[in-house]
């Protein structure tokens, strides 16, 4: 229950809506309990009249089936205004919730990011606060309505019957610990359960958004073999955690049934004997089954707390992760980027991953180009990772104006910051929806000149929609070139002090490269550039080149010095000049 506790915090804001439901569904336990005890009524008067014929006792049958009558109104009246206020409350509850939440994903570290599938993620966030608002939902509309009609049944019973009170307070009792075995039983089996699903909504999350990349390889058995492995295993733990309780229920079922057997047995022997009336009769049916049966939902309710539980632990563990880097409490914004400098930097990650690096060191200033080369997997990504503060360095320190980079806060050097990468990230939106959220509320005339520069504007213009197009998933309906301009208008609509380009340019032919490099030509006039390429013939120009070798600085100059050196970049140059991917 810890774990539920903690998320009621969410909602606090809530509780006072949350306590009108749970005093209305007290209301209606309370009446849904006596209107036995007037039906019983009704069938005494009815059974009176029958034997003893008069107006007086027609009056009495006409008089008891209107309380009758307005009980069950009453009830009526009580069970709508209670639907209506809890299922406005629970889509509140829920959209609370949901609007909490999403703050902490958008603060996670990019190593939790990339440590856990998104769909996996999602399932898990979803599950979370829809169990948990489903779990108040049943608290405020089930459980205490059946708590309060089981506690008036039972006190009734024992005005009729010591005996019988006893008979269902002992009985009630094991029916309820025999439903707690039920849970102890299955609660390992229920969480891996919970986990496996999470898998399999990764994985099928997964396959969906790289399906051409699928069909492409001829790999759809392969796929579908994974998902299918993937939900047996969930059928197979799904299927026993049944067989536990279907065999438990068994016995539970047989107890209770035993038991309004005896009750009704009993009943009718008082009835007899002349101490029990037939209405008395009828109640006991009545009553013995409607606290039988409560068992029903108050044993599911703690099934489903056990559950909820299990979902509220991962959601709560995911809440309370913390970022890998936080801002210091005294940390300033950035006003501006004046120069960065790294100095004997190391990193390693966690799960010792390649792209570590050791004892790097530079610096960039004002209008000054740094470019990195390198096999894969020597850090230069590290390096821009270490720069956008997603990471901290293991050893040494990287400095901002001179002064240590955590200073200043996280956000406020970002938005200095600009990017463009070989692999361009777009939304499932219009492409004007893309280019804005570098710089929300910009009019369309900032958009467009933006777009001009980068060359993007041309094939707008020849969409069926221009800047209203969908780019569809990841930008599947444009091309690679398209998506490139795409992000340097965006990175020209931000106009960040600092540049940073991850392999920009591969990939491309060369009508698309044209364009893209007088894109990044504007772009980078006038600010200072970080520049990770292996197409040498992009950074020919950089005032400083830096060739990484096993995360460590191999050689450093200009392109010049480097090419008149017998070193690892002039094999590269020489390798790229030979296939024609250096133009001299």
């Amino acid at each position: 229950m810890k774990n539920i506790l903690k998320l009621t915090s969410y909602i606090k804001d809530q509780w006072r809506a949350i306590s009108l439901v749970m005093c209305l569904s007290l209301l209606i336990g309370a009446s849904s309990a006596i209107m036995p005890l007037i039906f019983k009524r009704v069938v005494d008067d009815v059974v009176k009249a029958t034997q003893n014929p008069s107006d007086a006792a027609t009056k009495a049958v006409g008089a008891s089936l209107l309380v009758l009558a307005i009980v069950y109104a009453i009830n009526l009246i009580l069970h709508y205004f209670n639907d209506k206020t809890s299922d406005s409350i629970r889509m509140q509850m829920l959209t609370q919730m949901r609007h909490r939440v999403f703050p902490k994903v958008s603060n996670l570290s990019v190593d939790y990011i990339e440590r856990h599938q998104p769909g996996a993620l999602l399932q898990r966030i979803n599950q979370g606060i829809g169990d948990f608002n489903g779990w108040i939902w049943d608290v405020g509309n089930t459980i205490i309505s059946t708590i309060t009609g089981t506690a008036f049944i039972l006190i009734i019973i024992y005005s009729k019957s010591v005996w019988m009170g006893l008979l269902f307070t002992i009985v009630l009792p094991i029916l309820f610990f025999i439903n707690l075995q039920k849970i102890k039983k299955t609660r390992a089996n229920r969480e891996e359960a919970t986990k496996v699903f999470e898998k399999f909504n990764g994985a099928y999350t997964e396959n969906i958004s790289h399906l051409p990349l699928i069909k492409t390889l001829s790999a759809e058995k392969y796929a579908e073999d994974k998902i299918i492995q993937t939900s047996n295993k969930l059928m197979s733990l799904r299927l026993y955690q049944y067989k536990v309780w279907y065999r438990i229920n068994f016995i539970r079922d047989a107890i209770g049934s035993a038991s309004i057997m005896l009750a009704i047995v009993l009943a009718a022997f008082l009835a007899v004997q002349g101490k029990f009336t037939a209405g008395d009769l009828f109640l006991i049916i009545f009553y013995s089954r409607d606290l039988v049966n409560s068992i029903g939902p108050l044993s599911r309710f703690f099934e489903e707390t056990s559950d909820v539980e299990i979902s509220a632990e991962r959601l709560v563990s995911f809440l309370e992760a913390k970022p890998e880097l936080e801002d210091r409490a005294d940390a300033l914004p950035l006003v501006s980027l004046e120069s960065i400098e790294f100095k004997n930097v190391s990193f390693h990650y966690p799960d010792n991953k390649k792209g570590a690096i050791s004892n790097i060191s530079f610096r960039i200033e004002g209008n000054k180009t740094l470019a990195l080369v390198g096999p894969s997997g020597t850090g230069k990504s590290t390096i821009t990772k270490l720069l956008l503060r997603f990471y901290a360095p293991t050893e040494g320190e990287i400095l901002i104006n001179g002064r240590n980079v955590s200073d200043f806060t996280a956000d406020s050097i970002r938005q200095h910051i600009g990017m463009v990468m070989q692999d361009v990230a777009l939304f499932n939106d219009t492409i004007e929806e893309n280019l804005m959220i570098a710089k929300p509320g910009s009019q369309r005339s900032i958009i467009t000149a933006a777009a001009k520069q980068a060359h993007a504007d041309e094939f707008i213009q020849d969409l069926p929609k221009k800047y209203k197009t969908l780019v569809g998933e990841r930008g599947v309906k444009l091309s690679g070139g398209q998506k490139q301009r795409i992000a340097i208008a965006r990175a020209i609509l931000k106009d960040p002090q600092l540049i940073i380009l991850d392999e920009a340019t591969s990939a491309l032919d060369s009508e698309s490269e044209r364009l893209v490099q007088d894109g990044l030509s504007k772009l980078m006039a006038g600010r200072s550039a970080l520049v990770i390429a292996h197409r040498l013939s992009t950074i020919m120009h950089a005032d400083e080149i830096l060739v990484l070798k096993g995360g460590k600085i191999a050689e450093r100059g200009n392109h010049p010095e480097l090419i008149n050196k017998t070193g690892l970049y002039k094999k590269l140059f020489d390798l790229q000049s030979a296939s024609g991917k250096v133009k001299l």
